[in-house]
């Protein structure tokens, strides 16, 4: 741990969470541009001591200024086991802070994550974005491959809304000694116009937040592709929850792999995005590399002790859905963990159940059907399930589904997130939410059976 105090009467403390001294190197030289090191205590903490060092030093009633490490980089999830939960635990120390926050009553704590922005994976990206908007503790993001020139601004207007001046904390100090009896006034008015500062300043920042929901909701246009006459139409909604989904195709030669994942944590959210890819890895993928990929996932999750630590949680910590289409046979298998859905215009449907167990014989998460031209599927993932509660519109989701299967793809996925978002109002839903359009054309070709 280094410390810097340079007087006695200390105004803020300034705590670096990170094992990386680029980024403490990084930091000292963006706050001594924007700071007068006199009243300011600066402590770093490795994130892997865990989070009682610095809920120790929070204590005091100074400002708080924390800089923690954003460290989602995949290469460090692959390479080093040892630190594999370490170097993504960002919103666990979050959690921690605003727990502590919230005992204290404390209006003056800022948190700037802090990392290499560029080695960040999208889908991780995507999540620290979404949680960054809603989370009024954290104030900004720092990309250590910027000049600390260009923060200059920022870090001098976050002294002044969180450190008051050597000479604004003596005149108070007088003024206490002389009239004991407005001490709390007169500290008062002073945390009532940060408080009116900082209020401002989220207000615009909510403001900002909507109009980039509006944009989101504008721009994320349905996901449409044709594949061997195999006709998909996906869409992806973001939700507020920890984790997310994660939904993508896989062509291989004559076949077709789709996998949905829904997950209760960002942790598991990068396990199944590294087991995915060395899916994909493969020449050739069959029903045996699936229920591979499945056993090797649950092998993972075993092993880095999540089961453990997100027992009792009231949402299943993976639900997967894991599908194989032969072009040539037109042929559909697969697995269902959780509470995806399927439902058919030929009077199939699978409705998955939210009584997950990883351990448990795949067999009896395994379906199989033959697909017939014209046949139209629409797949419902478990956070679209799980927004609605299986219904809309006062009608039943399986009812409501199968009765507006047979309209355009485009018109049913309208609808449908329609009523999701209706069913939200004005806020983010609680989970993601994904649904999937698959349609066999009337055109397309497959391999007669031989019948001799």
């Amino acid at each position: 741990m280094s410390v810097e105090k340079r007087n006695e009467e200390l105004l803020m403390d300034i705590f670096y969470i990170t094992d990386d001294e680029t980024i403490e190197h990084y930091l000292n030289a963006l706050l001594e541009g924007g700071f007068d090191c006199d009243g300011v205590q600066k402590s770093r903490i490795s994130p892997a001591k865990g989070q009682g060092e610095l809920m120790g030093k929070f204590e005091s009633k100074n400002s708080k200024l924390v800089f923690l490490e954003l460290s989602f980089g995949m290469e460090r999830l692959v390479d080093d086991d040892k630190n594999k939960q370490s170097s993504l635990m960002t919103f666990e120390w979050l959690k921690c802070i605003k727990a502590k926050q919230f005992y204290l009553q404390a209006d003056n704590i800022a948190v700037f994550l802090i990392g290499r922005v560029s080695n960040i994976p999208r889908v991780i990206w995507d999540k620290v974005s979404d949680y960054c908007s809603k989370e009024a503790l954290i104030w900004g993001i720092i990309d250590v491959d910027h000049e600390q020139q260009l923060l200059l601004p920022t870090i001098k207007r976050v002294k002044e809304l969180l450190m008051p001046s050597k000479t604004e904390a003596t005149l108070v100090k007088e003024a206490q000694e002389k009239r004991k009896e407005d001490s709390v006034p007169v500290q008062k008015k002073r945390l009532l116009q940060l408080n009116q500062d900082i209020n401002k300043l989220m207000e615009n920042i909510e403001q900002e937040i909507k109009r980039a929901k509006k944009l989101h909701n504008r721009f994320a246009v349905k996901r449409q592709e044709t594949i061997e006459g195999i006709n998909i139409l996906s869409k992806y909604a973001v939700g507020a929850g920890p984790g997310g989904e994660f939904f993508d195709i896989i062509k291989k030669k004559k076949k077709l792999i789709l996998v949905l994942a829904s997950t209760s944590s960002y942790v598991l959210s990068a396990m199944v995005i590294d087991h995915f890819t060395c899916l994909k890895e493969n020449s050739e993928i069959n029903i045996g590399k699936l229920e591979k990929f499945i056993n090797d996932l649950n092998q993972t999750i075993i092993s880095s002790q999540l089961l453990e630590k997100y027992s009792g949680h009231h949402r299943p910590l993976l639900q997967l859905l894991i599908v194989e289409i032969d072009f040539r046979k037109l042929e559909m298998q697969g697995y269902i963990v959780g509470r995806s859905g399927v439902i058919s215009n030929k009077n199939y449907h699978i409705l998955g159940s939210s009584n997950v167990d990883l351990s448990a014989p795949l067999d009896k998460n395994y379906f199989k059907w033959i697909l017939s031209r014209g046949e139209k599927m629409i797949f419902l993932s478990p956070g679209f399930r799980e927004n609605v509660r299986d219904v809309i519109g006062g009608e039943a989701l399986y009812d409501f589904t199968l009765r507006k299967i047979n309209e355009e793809n485009c018109e049913i996925t309208d609808e449908l997130f329609y009523h999701l978002k209706k069913e939200a109002g004005d806020d983010f839903l609680k989970y993601d939410a994904t649904t999937i359009i698959i349609e066999v054309s009337q055109n397309a070709i497959h391999e007669v059976p031989d019948v001799r």
